[in-house]
């Protein structure tokens, strides 16, 4: 939990430029499915977050996607380009993965 929680800590920070948070506007993957937003960023030139060792991956399918453990434990996946990180959170919806938000 303390690795996952800096690495919260440190994508709170990326975000603290406010010209970024004028150009970009993550919401607006809300509510979509995770391939298409991850096929989107990866055209646009972004790269997923390395993750932690520790970490548990979603499935084989998707290891870029990590999950925490516990009852409250969510599962997260980063992409970065050159100058900016986000991080989406990440629920099963059925048969899909959806973006449920993001930090």
């Amino acid at each position: 939990m303390n690795i996952k929680a800096s690495f919260l800590v440190v994508l709170f920070f990326c975000f603290t430029d406010s010209t970024y948070a004028n150009e970009l506007d993550f919401s607006q993957y809300d509510g979509q499915e995770y391939d298409l937003v991850k096929n989107d960023l990866l055209t646009k030139g972004w790269t997923y977050t390395p993750t932690q060792e520790d970490e548990v991956s979603m499935n084989e399918q998707y290891p870029e996607i990590s999950c925490g453990l516990g009852s409250m434990a969510i599962c997260s996946v980063g992409f970065r380009n050159s100058n900016h990180t986000v991080a989406f959170v990440i629920k099963k919806s059925g048969n899909k993965i959806i973006i449920a938000g993001q930090y």
